[in-house]
Order: structure tokens, then C-alpha cells, then sequence
């Protein structure tokens, strides 16, 4: 089986530094809305459901079936839908969209909280960059610390699923 380079997805979301909030939070939700299908397609799902038609499921119904199908924990499943509010609130506001609004806060604290127990230590796997982000960035880097760990466990999650076919 043909292993998928992390360390691509890695910078993918590093370079997510330079756009906007805005920009950062619907880019990343696109990464795992793409991510999510690969694993509802690669699952036994697909062999009831048909691709096209997973594919053509919105982020939100990706999102329940893989829950339903216990292919994701409740912890993930509230971890993407935080990331789908996110987006969802930062497309849909006619005002500023900034990861420091309060009521964004309370969406990235269900993020910092399920990232935590995947791993406490995740600032530390960007020590390399840590010291070049400017302080004005620095809550668009913790974002993109913390999703790319969740994604990373959707990740090993499409790998044991490869294994198993």
C-alpha cells in the first residue's frame, strides 16, 4: 500500500499562516471535508452507499454517516462540527471574521480540547517554526496546530482502513 506523505498535509496547513481567518478556517474545513469522504469511500459504507453519492453529501452529512457508521468517535464528530461552525460562521458573517471573537473561542476551545488528548504536547511538533510566528498570527497558528493534529488522526484512521481491505 502506498503510504500518503504527512509532512505534505504538514505544510499545506502551514501555509494557511499567510490568509486570512477567514480563509484559513474554509480552507482547513475543506481539507477535512475531502478527508472525511476519502474514508467514507474507502469504508464499508461504500459498498452500501455509492460513491457519487457520498461525494455529493455535504460536510455535515459526511459527518453523521461516518459517525452513524462508527467510523469516527463522538469526540471527533464534535471536533468536526466544531470545525464545520467555523466555517459556516466565518461564511456567513457580514462582519469582521476573526479567531479572536468570543464566539469563535468557544468553538476552538472543543477543538484545543479534543487536540489535547490526542496529544498535549502538539506546539512541540512546531518548535522548528514556533519562533517565526509574529504575535498577530500566533491564534491562526494555534488553529492550524490543532486541526492538523485532528486531521492526522482521520488520516491513520484511512490508513487501518486501507490495511484492512
Amino acid at each position: 500500500m502506498k503510504k500518503i506523505s504527512t509532512d505534505a498535509k504538514r505544510s499545506d496547513f502551514l501555509k494557511l499562516i499567510k490568509e486570512s481567518d477567514r480563509g484559513c478556517v474554509s480552507v482547513v474545513c475543506e481539507f477535512f471535508n475531502k478527508r472525511l469522504a476519502a474514508i467514507l469511500v474507502t469504508a464499508v459504507v461504500a459498498k452500501i452507499i455509492k460513491k457519487k453519492s457520498i461525494r455529493r453529501l455535504d460536510f455535515d452529512g459526511k459527518i453523521k454517516l461516518a459517525h452513524a457508521s462508527k467510523l469516527i468517535t463522538s469526540e471527533q464528530s464534535k471536533a468536526l462540527n466544531a470545525i464545520r461552525e467555523l466555517r459556516n460562521h466565518a461564511n456567513h458573517t457580514d462582519i469582521e471574521f476573526s479567531l479572536e471573537n468570543m464566539g469563535v473561542i468557544a468553538h476552538l476551545k472543543i477543538l484545543d480540547k479534543y487536540a489535547a488528548m490526542i496529544n498535549s504536547d502538539r506546539l512541540m511538533d512546531f518548535e522548528d517554526i514556533l519562533g517565526k510566528i509574529e504575535d498577530e498570527n500566533m491564534r491562526r497558528f494555534e488553529f492550524l496546530v490543532t486541526t492538523y493534529q485532528i486531521y492526522e488522526e482521520l488520516q491513520k484512521k484511512l490508513y487501518e482502513l486501507f490495511e484492512m481491505l
